[in-house]
């Protein structure tokens, strides 16, 4: 038995990955190095979960067939990594009342109403969830079929009420960007200052539209490539890059 066979391309994007999760552990360190204040901690451990989130996909998608204890251990990863998005969403739509509001002037009921229905969503996206094994033409392979397949696929098996859920998080995320995005067209004057703070809006946004563009090229058949992976993963790699330039003095 030779193990099962993955697809090259799952090898070859373990380097953007690995560059990603780089980047966004010395951002998370960097800003709250920069000032110590409440906001650059929310931003630091909001980065810091979503490293925490493609180290997931670092694994799991060349591990999974390797045997029924990997498949049980991958699908664990997969639950936290679909809690790890709630959270992250979460966070950052935290951290923009704080920019909004002020620490001292947060809704803490509201806080934590929203809180609580990001938990809910993160568990029962959790649940309902789960990691699949495919053969190239799309065919479920069962345990025993792994090592004799060709090539195996590993997939999440993303029901419609996964969608939903993971919907709702995006939908306050972007209502998070749009707010900050007012915020600093209404009340910003000063130039250099409204250029870094479009510089974090673009950061922030460029992860939920990552995010969305997987969705959809998963979604279409044949169109998931080396290409098409690169190109997704720039969004989340210059993501970093925006949000840096934001803090920059």
């Amino acid at each position: 038995m030779l193990g099962a066979v993955y697809a090259s391309i799952e090898y070859f994007t373990e380097i953007p990955k690995l560059i990603e999760i780089s980047m966004f552990w010395i951002l998370g360190i960097k800003i709250y190095k920069a000032k110590k204040t409440k906001l650059n901690l929310v931003y630091a451990i909001s980065f810091f979960v979503w490293s925490f989130y493609t180290m997931a996909d670092l694994i799991m998608w060349i591990t999974a067939a390797n045997s029924e204890t990997w498949f049980f251990i991958d699908n664990r990863i997969r639950d936290l990594q679909v809690t790890l998005i709630a959270v992250f969403a979460f966070l950052i739509y935290f951290s923009t009342q704080i920019v909004v509001k002020g620490y001292s002037g947060l809704n803490w009921k509201q806080i934590y109403i929203i809180g609580t229905i990001f938990l809910a969503i993160a568990i029962t996206a959790a649940i309902t969830d789960k990691l699949i094994i495919k053969d190239e033409a799309g065919n479920v392979l069962s345990p025993s079929e792994w090592d004799s397949a060709p090539l195996v696929v590993v997939s999440a098996n993303i029901s419609s009420i996964t969608m939903i859920l993971m919907a709702i998080p995006l939908l306050l995320y972007a209502q998070s960007i749009w707010i900050l995005f007012k915020m600093i067209s209404q009340n910003v004057d000063d130039k250099n200052l409204k250029i870094r703070m479009f510089n974090l809006i673009i950061g922030i946004s460029l992860i939920p539209t990552g995010v969305v563009y997987f969705a959809v090229i998963l979604a279409i058949p044949g169109f998931y490539s080396f290409v098409a992976v690169i190109f997704g993963r720039i969004f989340w790699i210059l993501a970093p890059v925006f949000i840096w330039r934001s803090q920059k003095k």
